[in-house]
């Protein structure tokens, strides 16, 4: 949630204790109304900003392209290197024992390494005979599974994000709409409207004031 939220909802939340210790008699239907939206609008923009925090565990693409790289150079290379001479009369292993470019999309490539890790299992033998360890192919397999589920768990995540991002704005847009409906309201009942727009306020960011002074002048043009 961006600071500027933060500062609306807690504006959202002065204006229902404001309405809670300044009730208006009779109270009108559309206020008490208005009371337990604003209430409604706090939880549901608590669910979301939650939601967006939860975003935080994503791998970072400086992760995913560890793995790449991982993949890629100390894992197939040395593979395909080995594989490709002795093993090029195989079926299936002309085109698949290659390495990917670099700029593969990332699920492209760790189904790849899959696929390499079924094609070489019957000829593992080959790999401990150049120093592997037998269980090289299920290492690759591990690896490249990890690989295609990061990938996937990212870019579902980073959707999840962007919706609740939007839901946000939303919600605070109406949330508004509500101040303005409430204000109007209070106005018309003879409310101390002096009390009510400190209440409705949104503070100031706070940090130290911008010196305006030194501010460079940029020179108006003319739209062509």
């Amino acid at each position: 949630m961006q600071d500027r939220q933060v500062r609306t909802l807690k504006m959202i939340r002065s204006i229902v204790v404001h309405l809670e210790k300044h009730p208006v008699q009779p109270e009108p239907p559309l206020l008490t109304e208005m009371c337990g939206s604003f209430k409604e609008s706090m939880t549901r923009i608590s669910a979301l900003w939650q939601e967006q925090r939860s975003q935080l565990d994503i791998p970072t693409a400086y992760d995913v392209a560890k793995m790449r790289t991982k993949l890629r150079r100390e894992r197939l290379m040395p593979l395909v290197r080995i594989a490709k001479p002795l093993l090029r009369f195989a079926p299936g292993a002309e085109g698949m024992l290659r390495v990917p470019h670099a700029r593969t999309n990332t699920v492209t490539l760790a189904n790849h390494a899959l696929d390499v890790a079924k094609l070489l299992t019957p000829h593992i033998t080959l790999f401990v005979r150049a120093g592997h360890a037998k269980t090289l192919l299920e290492e690759l397999k591990r690896e490249a599974q990890t690989l295609a589920n990061a990938a996937s768990y990212t870019d579902k995540r980073r959707k999840q994000k962007a919706r609740a991002t939007l839901a946000l704005s939303r919600e605070f847009k109406k949330a508004m709409g509500m101040v303005m409906v409430t204000e109007g309201i209070l106005m018309s009942h003879g409310a101390d409207m002096r009390e009510w727009r400190g209440v409705r306020r949104v503070e100031a960011k706070q940090g130290r004031p911008k010196d305006r002074s030194k501010r460079r002048k940029t020179p108006q043009v003319m739209p062509q």
